[in-house]
């Protein structure tokens, strides 16, 4: 329910809902169970649905190229994106719809399509010199690392999951090495988060030097309450020294 103007409520049509209406998802699949709907998203002029059997449809405006068809079309009825099918044999496991770009990842890969001036797609510095990408392109940025989970606005954030080495934890073993064992390593879960896009807000989470535009994922590294209560701390220790400082040097004056 909502505005239908640009088709995004998937009717068939372009008027407005005030109530919950069925959207049917035309499958195209041998297997109907495949075919079941298992996640959406909405964008501000486009909805997307990812089914059980790893195909992504799409509906709604298309001015940049959003829907991932191949054109600017709009499209009124869910519509499967053939190419993320056909020509990359994906099994996608779930959508984002940003602003005007979507998202769509697999275990190991992600894929991005719509607009791009900001970089919101993250396919590189020399993307810039595309303003929008009318199929799905994979965001290769990322390598192989585990993509978990994803958000899109009018920027982008993806967290994803590697492993790292490091010693096991345990007392002190032979010669003196932490990790007992001799030596013997674990694999230990890294989540990480990047970021891509517009950034002019400090949405990005990148800190205030970085550029309201980023055209790659770039991590950006979370930090805890404490870590900012800790720098907090430093300022106030910093400004405190300050005051004890101009009140002796006052002391001083007098005193001559």
């Amino acid at each position: 329910c909502g505005r239908g103007r640009f088709g995004e409520l998937g009717s068939g049509d372009t008027f407005d809902r005030r109530s919950p209406m069925k959207v049917h998802v035309e499958v195209q699949q041998e297997n109907q169970e495949g075919g079941r709907v298992v996640q959406v998203s909405a964008g501000a002029k486009h909805s997307m649905a990812c089914t059980q059997g790893g195909d992504v449809y799409t509906w709604g405006g298309n001015m940049h190229g959003e829907l991932g068809h191949g054109d600017n079309l709009p499209r009124y009825v869910p519509t499967l994106v053939a190419s993320l099918r056909e020509e990359n044999d994906c099994h996608v496991l779930s959508v984002e719809a940003g602003t005007n770009h979507s998202l769509a990842r697999t275990k190991k890969e992600l894929f991005s399509w719509g607009v791009n001036l900001n970089g919101e797609l993250g396919l590189g510095t020399e993307s810039h010199a595309f303003r929008q990408r009318l199929e799905p392109m994979p965001v290769s940025e990322l390598g192989s690392l585990n993509i978990l989970d994803m958000s899109a606005d009018s920027h982008s954030l993806v967290m994803t999951q590697g492993e790292e080495t490091r010693g096991t934890a345990g007392r002190k073993g032979g010669g003196g090495c932490e990790g007992g064992n001799g030596g013997e390593e674990a694999k230990v879960e890294n989540l990480r988060f990047w970021s891509f896009g517009r950034g002019s807000m400090g949405q990005l989470g990148l800190g205030p030097e970085i550029a309201s535009a980023v055209f790659q994922p770039t991590e950006c590294v979370l930090r805890s309450s404490s870590d900012h209560e800790d720098e907090d701390r430093v300022v106030e220790n910093e400004e405190d020294e300050s005051a004890w400082s101009a009140e002796d040097s006052s002391e001083e004056e007098e005193s001559a």
